[in-house]
């Protein structure tokens, strides 16, 4: 007879009348969840291991003292505990601080963070840098004007050439544009129609398109 062997548990205190009416349901954000009925009575996303992912906190209640930290792995290829762990001093609790064992590692300083939305349309995060006493960008998006939204319009392409700052769309194999002259001004959101009409009958068939976005009407 094998012998059924427990290799992880959530540890979680479950009332006597849950006990066989629990589910495990994991759900899209990779949050695993234990619910009874409605009630969550366990999720993962309190118990973070090295990865910190969307909806996650970093957490420390003051009056228990229980704390969600994020934990190392004791080697690259080793998931058990490791030395190093990250979470917010109890002492100081706007400071993030990084335990190797019980002992100090590293603090930060009060992490001051900006975001803002610029004239053009570009969010930027920002970082404040005491040493330099300025606001340093960390984060910002577009970064591309491939990633505006139907930017070519219907049927076109673009290709911006590696400069971030440049995009020209042009119409897609079998299609033109009838709007020369906003297309020769910059402005190609009227996209592109075909040069004759698709008769499936004819040899035509499919071309294929790599790293494209498609967009889709909200």
């Amino acid at each position: 007879m094998t012998r059924k062997l427990v290799v992880w548990s959530s540890n979680a205190s479950i009332p006597a009348s849950a006990m066989n009416a629990t589910t495990a349901v994991l759900i899209d954000s990779g949050n695993l969840q234990l619910i009874f009925e409605q009630d969550i009575l366990w999720q993962s996303f309190d118990h973070p291991s090295d990865t910190l992912l969307p909806s996650m906190k970093l957490s420390l209640n003051k009056i228990t003292g229980q704390q969600a930290c994020l934990t190392s792995w004791a080697a690259l290829d080793d998931p058990q505990r490791g030395l190093f762990s990250v979470g917010i001093d109890p002492k100081l609790p706007r400071q993030l601080i990084n335990w190797k064992g019980n002992a100090t590692y590293w603090r930060n300083s009060s992490v001051k963070i900006r975001a803002v939305l610029s004239p053009t349309g570009q969010f930027n995060l920002l970082l404040w840098n005491d040493k330099s006493r300025r606001w340093l960008e960390v984060w910002r998006e577009p970064l591309n004007k491939r990633d505006f939204y139907a930017e070519c319009g219907p049927y076109s392409t673009c290709d911006n050439n590696g400069d971030t700052l440049s995009s020209q769309c042009k119409c897609s194999k079998g299609f033109r544009t009838e709007l020369h002259k906003q297309w020769a001004m910059g402005d190609w959101p009227g996209g592109c129609v075909r040069e004759k009409a698709l008769r499936c009958d004819k040899g035509e068939g499919f071309e294929k398109f790599e790293e494209m976005k498609c967009w889709g009407k909200t």
